[in-house]
């Protein structure tokens, strides 16, 4: 008689002798044609499974339930490893058993059917359905530093040279015009051109000229990046905020 084991905490089938044929079961040296049988066995022949099942003895039958503990895979959204320890437990998406090697940011592309790295729009785009505001901040901020980038590296014309309104002349000029008004420093003052030529600023008119291309290139720099953070603020999905995003991030002024 063929009987088959079973784990006594899972109802897992357990290894047998012949392929999931099941074992003989022992008869009894006393009482002959009476079989010995576990109470974590059963005469029952389990249903075929495949090598992502299990069958489980649920009291009465075997259920076909989906296994993958030993499912050696990556999920094709993005890369990481297949981890199942439970019986029942399905994976999370599509996968491949091939490892995505050296791609710090995998995705399976269908279309080559190799790894590849993720897009700056698909990192976004995960981020986003995940964490809305995270990804709006992260949008922002980097339009932020872009916009800065972009009018502080632009050439203002000054006195027939070219002048810059980045971080550094603002905060030279700054110290300049205070000391000016308190009088620890006089004309003519050295400025350090485009073209990295020395020019003599020598009177007030002259620095007020200075002072206010400057500072439209700053007021221009915050204007733009107060419409850029209330326009991505107020995208109703994902591609309206990203199309936003990059029109104002990769716009040439």
């Amino acid at each position: 008689m063929r009987i088959w084991y079973f784990d006594k905490q899972t109802g897992e089938i357990l290894p047998a002798k012949d392929a999931d044929k099941g074992d003989n079961a022992q008869e009894s040296p006393r009482q002959p044609g009476v079989f010995i049988e576990s109470i974590y066995s059963t005469r029952l022949e389990p249903p075929e499974y495949s090598d992502t099942e299990t069958v489980v003895f649920n009291g009465s039958s075997w259920e076909v339930k989906p296994d993958y503990r030993n499912v050696k895979a990556w999920y094709k959204k993005n890369g990481t490893r297949v981890s199942i320890t439970e019986i029942g437990v399905e994976p999370d998406g599509e996968f491949i058993e091939t490892a995505p090697e050296g791609i710090a940011r995998p995705v399976w592309d269908e279309a080559t059917d190799k790894w590849r790295e993720k897009t700056e729009k698909e990192l976004y785009a995960e981020l986003y359905a995940t964490d809305r505001d995270k990804a709006i901040e992260a949008m922002r901020h980097e339009c932020e530093l872009a916009l800065e980038s972009k009018y502080y590296r632009r050439e203002l014309p000054f006195m027939g040279y070219n002048v810059r309104a980045d971080d550094k002349s603002q905060k030279l000029l700054t110290g300049y015009i205070a000391e000016l008004a308190f009088g620890s420093r006089h004309y003519p003052q050295p400025w350090i051109t485009c073209e990295n030529e020395i020019i003599m600023v020598t009177n007030q008119s002259d620095m007020l000229v200075l002072v206010n291309a400057i500072s439209q290139s700053v007021e221009q720099s915050i204007l733009a990046n107060r419409v850029a953070k209330t326009a991505i603020d107020n995208a109703a999905n994902f591609e309206a905020a990203w199309t936003v995003f990059t029109g104002f991030r990769d716009a040439e002024i």
